[in-house]
């Protein structure tokens, strides 16, 4: 007579109903919002000195889902982000080898859309805390502008860019009350497609493109967010 073999327990009673995090028919509304700016004065960083610079960046992703069943769901989200930097000097001296960068300026647009699928995983029985898995599939694209700025109109690289991705995200979730709720996410796994076009000075062209696959934690890639469930 053939033994059974024992059933490994990993501490989860499949038996026991799953509290119900999103119910089915409901809606999901969030996402977050970064900002960030700064300047230098006469500034000494390492080997660079003498940097007179300012900055900023803003970064914007509101996202909505539709829950078809308990606790999963499908949606959309959009990314958006600008980032600036314009350098009035900054030097650079290795030894007898010195660089100077003057009246530089650095302009870049990247926009994304996502369709995403989300479930979520409640954490014990009370329904206010959970952890979720979200599997999009995102196009973009971005425009970034490297300039002289005495002489933008002439000099400079122009380069416009195209971007596919499927990615697996997995994070964190509190409710604060019953409808609001803070999020963690994190970037576990991405295959992706880039590519670029660039013309420099008006007069030479090139072209970039890429293929990455990354299959670990993606630090870069952590965001916290605001949601509300209706």
């Amino acid at each position: 007579m053939a033994q059974k073999r024992p059933v490994y327990n990993r501490g989860y009673d499949e038996n026991k109903p799953l509290a119900v995090i999103a119910r089915k028919g409901s809606w999901m509304i969030g996402g977050n919002v970064g900002f960030g700016a700064g300047a230098q004065d006469n500034y000494t960083f390492a080997v660079v000195s003498g940097i007179t610079s300012n900055h900023h960046s803003l970064q914007v992703s509101p996202q909505f889902c539709w829950m078809f069943a308990d606790n999963m769901g499908i949606g959309f989200r959009g990314r958006y982000s600008r980032s600036f930097l314009n350098v009035d000097n900054a030097s650079a001296g290795f030894g007898d080898i010195s660089l100077d960068v003057k009246n530089y300026s650095y302009l870049k647009h990247k926009y994304l859309g996502a369709v995403f699928f989300r479930y979520y995983r409640p954490l014990g029985p009370s329904g206010r805390f959970a952890a979720f898995a979200d599997a999009e599939v995102a196009i973009g694209g971005s425009q970034t502008k490297v300039q002289d700025a005495h002489n933008e109109n002439i000099r400079g690289s122009f380069d416009t860019g195209f971007s596919a991705d499927i990615a697996l995200n997995t994070g964190l979730m509190a409710f604060l009350t019953s409808h609001l709720a803070v999020n963690l996410c994190v970037g576990m796994l991405d295959f992706g497609y880039s590519r670029s076009n660039q013309i420099h000075n008006q007069i030479e062209s090139g072209g970039n493109t890429k293929l990455n696959a990354s299959f670990m934690v993606d630090l870069m890639a952590l965001s916290f967010g605001i949601s509300y469930y209706l």
